[in-house]
C-alpha cells in the first residue's frame, strides 16, 4: 500500500509541475497569470490556475513560491479591480488623445490628476502587459520618458 501512495504522490507531482510549467510560459509570453476560460487554447490552464486560488492554504511553501514568482492573483476580485481600474484610466487617455491629438498628459494635470500620475507612472515602470502595450500604441503613446510639463499651460514646451 505504501509504494501506491507514493506513486501517486509523484504522478501528482509531476502533473503539477508540468501545469506550473505551462503557466510559466503563458507568464513568459503575456506578462501575468490571468489566464482566461474564454480563450480555447487556454481552458485547462485557466481551470488549474483556479483551482491553485483555491487550494492555497494547502499548497506547500514551495509551490507558493514558485507561483508568486508569477507575479500569481491570489484574489479573483483584485484581479479584476486592477484590470478595470487600467481600463478606467485607458479610456480617459483615449478621450485624452482624442481631444488634444496626442498622450502627453501633464503631470499636473487638474481636471484628472489620476491620469497624469498614471501616464507617468507607465512611463517610469513600464510594467504593462502585451496586451495593455497594444492598446496604448494603437493611440500613439509616447513610451520616450521627456521632460514632462508641471502644468497644464506648460504644454508648448513638449511639442
Amino acid at each position: 500500500p505504501g509504494d501506491w501512495s507514493e506513486k501517486t504522490e509523484d504522478i501528482q507531482e509531476e502533473q503539477w509541475m508540468a501545469s506550473y510549467e505551462h503557466l510559466r510560459a503563458f507568464y513568459q509570453a503575456h506578462g501575468h497569470c490571468r489566464v482566461s476560460y474564454q480563450s480555447e487554447n487556454h481552458k485547462s490552464l485557466a481551470a488549474w490556475v483556479s483551482h491553485q486560488r483555491k487550494r492555497e492554504s494547502a499548497l506547500s511553501e514551495e509551490k507558493k513560491r514558485l507561483l508568486e514568482a508569477l507575479n500569481f492573483p491570489w484574489s479573483w476580485r483584485i484581479v479584476q479591480k486592477k484590470e478595470d481600474w487600467w481600463m478606467k484610466r485607458y479610456e480617459e487617455l483615449k478621450a485624452f488623445y482624442q481631444e488634444h491629438g496626442h498622450c502627453r498628459v501633464p503631470l499636473q494635470y487638474p481636471p484628472n490628476q489620476r491620469l497624469g500620475d498614471w501616464v507617468h507612472n507607465i512611463k517610469t515602470r513600464q510594467q504593462v502587459t502585451p496586451e495593455q502595450k497594444a492598446l496604448l500604441d494603437a493611440i500613439h503613446f509616447s513610451w520616450v520618458k521627456k521632460t514632462v510639463p508641471r502644468k497644464q499651460g506648460d504644454e508648448e514646451s513638449t511639442k
